[in-house]
């Protein structure tokens, strides 16, 4: 049976100060040719349909037409709560939904049962496993040791009764240990929350969401796969393909493919100096991507990101790649350039330590700042 993957649309999402709608009105039209063109059984969102729990109205008038032009496709729709989204905001009116094969996951509750998806004389069992943390499952399994993100999925996917001979295809929002992160997700404190891959033994395809970059996780017997998101949502994503994944899931196998997304405005670095970089957009054209400038003059630059805005009307982040101007930075002549009020907050602690000590942030200091950020987020209750 063939099934579209899809996750982490993010709606709402703004990318410094820039809204994406746009962006993200136009890649969910492309998805929806690839749904034309395929014919999947299903259409599988794992997650992160939105990028906040109180998402802006357009995000929701987006996501109401993308389901309904979905919907006429004839695909069965499975719509999973990620991290980002509120449960009941989200499923609200799913029980009504069902009537027309849209299946939103609601708060978890101590069971997981699977929907049977019957299509063209073949059949499979779709399994949804909303975003879980230990405290989700604590309640409902007496006794149950529930200190890490592991336990909870591993009580939570225990009761599920895998045998028959329908193929069984668990939706999922979770970190996997050994996959790849990108920074533009959110990251809990050390390992708290990662999956070990053997968890999801039992099953012939894991579909997740949760991470923004395309990949397989090595592990287990399942065939366990991040579809990534189809924009690129982070400066370390920029030079990421992005997909969706299209999966034949039969008992036992699965065989994977991808559908290249082509965005409409891609994400670039562009370097040179200042007088280059005005002058190289063919005396007057401005380039339509989201650019990070790496300016190569030897002296700071008045002005600099607002005017070169003329020319890169989407720049996004503006530094310095010369050793001399790095130095500068640090003793306070050439400040970093405002990030926007949505900014990551490990690029902040970036550029200010670019400001002040003349460099960056290592990979390890990196981690180390994004793990104590999100921990002050999850303590807040944010």
């Amino acid at each position: 049976m063939k099934f579209l993957h899809i996750s982490d649309l993010h709606l709402g999402k703004r990318l410094y100060e820039y809204s994406l709608i746009e962006d993200q009105a136009y890649i969910l039209d492309r998805i929806l040719e690839i749904v034309a063109e395929e014919e999947p059984a299903g259409v599988l969102i794992c997650g992160d349909v939105y990028d906040r729990a109180l998402p802006p109205a357009e995000a929701v008038s987006l996501f109401d037409d993308f389901l309904w032009r979905l919907s006429k496709s004839g695909a069965s729709i499975f719509v999973l709560c990620g991290n980002h989204d509120s449960a009941e905001r989200l499923s609200f009116g799913s029980r009504i939904m069902e009537k027309n094969r849209i299946f939103i996951s609601r708060s978890y509750k101590g069971t997981t049962e699977p929907i049977v998806l019957e299509c063209g004389g073949e059949s499979a069992e779709v399994y949804m496993l909303p975003f879980l943390r230990p405290s989700s499952v604590r309640e409902f399994f007496e006794g149950a040791e529930a200190e890490s993100t592991a336990d909870a999925v591993r009580a939570a996917l225990g009761a599920a009764d895998l045998s028959g001979e329908r193929p069984k295809v668990l939706m999922a929002h979770q970190f996997v240990t050994g996959a790849g992160r990108s920074d533009s997700e959110d990251v809990f404190v050390g390992d708290s929350d990662g999956v070990p891959p053997e968890v999801f033994d039992g099953f012939d395809y894991v579909a997740l969401g949760h991470l923004h970059n395309a990949q397989d996780v090595c592990g287990g017997r399942s065939k366990i796969r991040y579809c990534g998101s189809p924009l690129k949502y982070s400066l370390s994503e920029m030079r990421a393909e992005k997909s969706v994944t299209v999966v034949d899931v039969s008992r036992g196998s699965a065989a994977v493919r991808t559908r290249g997304l082509v965005p409409l405005r891609d994400m670039k670095e562009v370097r040179g100096t200042y007088d280059s970089l005005m002058l190289s957009r063919g005396g007057g054209e401005a380039c339509g991507d989201f650019v990070r400038v790496m300016l190569e003059d030897e002296s700071a630059v008045p002005d600099a990101a607002a005017r070169l805005r003329v020319r890169y009307p989407f720049l996004l982040r503006l530094e310095y790649s010369s050793e001399l101007m790095r130095t500068a930075e640090s003793s306070g002549g050439a400040p970093p350039e405002d990030m926007g009020e949505d900014a990551d907050p490990v690029e902040i602690f970036d550029m200010f330590c670019r400001s002040r000590l003349g460099r960056g942030l290592s990979e390890d200091e990196r981690r180390i700042v994004r793990e104590a950020a999100a921990g002050a987020v999850e303590e807040a209750g944010l």
